[in-house]
């Protein structure tokens, strides 16, 4: 994430600290409040996840994703020949968990 000594110099030079975040909602928020607290504002887009924070003393806000349409050519479908999905994720692949 960011190394004690840039959260110090970041804090003597009045630099503020801001991360957006795509964390996963089953993570295992307690673990990780020591490290947001460093944090001046927080930016998350999980509901769940923002508010834990927020409740934890955290300047957490929500933010969800989105993208600007206008950015976007409309798709030409054209004849197609075969009926294929892409799905992806903004993670690495993680194990899955055994029940």
């Amino acid at each position: 994430m960011i190394s004690q000594e840039a959260i110090d110099y970041c804090r003597r030079n009045g630099v503020r600290i801001v991360s957006y975040s795509h964390l996963l909602q089953d993570l295992p928020f307690k673990k990780q409040i020591g490290i947001y607290k460093n944090l001046d504002f927080l930016f998350m887009s999980s509901k769940e996840g923002s508010k834990y924070f927020a409740d934890n003393g955290i300047n957490s806000f929500y933010i969800p994703l989105g993208f600007y349409p206008d950015q976007y050519f409309k798709t030409v479908i054209s004849k197609k020949k075969y009926n294929v999905s892409f799905m992806g994720s903004a993670f690495k692949n993680l194990p899955v968990k055994k029940r």
